[in-house]
């Protein structure tokens, strides 16, 4: 299961780069469902209540930052290298693509 979550978030990651909605992957397929779905879309839309909403969902205790062309997450602990930066002209889908990075590099990360 981790393999394939891992598969489905770098290929989302990789479209929503490309500036698309990734119509082509299944957002369950990330391990994120239901609400947080519909967050994502609208985050992707633009919705920064919508990205806030996803960041809480997903990733309880992380902090972020928000800037005009970009968005930091990270975790709080500290010098876990946790740090997930992305840049883009919209600032809410530059969160998004940080928090499905800090997602990545929990999957990455994780010990079984």
């Amino acid at each position: 299961m981790t393999a394939d979550r891992l598969t489905a978030l770098r290929e989302f990651e990789a479209s929503i780069v490309d500036g698309n909605w990734p119509w082509h992957i299944s957002p369950a397929n990330t391990g994120i469902s239901g609400e947080n779905v519909r967050e994502m879309y609208h985050a992707h839309s633009g919705s920064l209540d919508a990205a806030k909403a996803l960041h809480d969902a997903v990733l309880p205790g992380w902090w972020f930052a928000i800037q005009p062309t970009g968005a930091n997450v990270d975790s709080l602990v500290p010098h876990d290298g946790s740090l997930s930066m992305a840049a883009n002209d919209n600032p809410a889908r530059a969160w998004l693509l940080a928090i499905i990075r800090a997602l990545i590099w929990q999957e990455e990360n994780r010990h079984e």
